[in-house]
């Protein structure tokens, strides 16, 4: 995430790609860094019929990866 927020030319496509202003986009990127768990509001969506397979899955690793993470430490 951080690599994205750090290339404006990454961050410019990923907002295109899911047609959001590039200053929302930095933000959502921001807030995911500094609170990385979903809101019950986001987790009842990403689980939904409403998004994709993709989304799941990504954020199921996420989810994977965040457990395994030392206490304090920063991935």
């Amino acid at each position: 995430m951080r690599s994205i927020l750090n290339n404006k030319s990454e961050l410019e496509e990923f907002a295109r790609s899911r047609k959001l202003a590039i200053e929302a986009a930095r933000a959502l990127f921001e807030r995911m860094l500094r609170e990385p768990e979903l809101s019950d509001e986001a987790n009842k969506y990403v689980w939904s019929g409403e998004s994709s397979a993709d989304l799941k899955g990504y954020v199921s690793g996420e989810e994977k990866r965040l457990q395994k993470r030392p206490r304090g430490g920063v991935c």
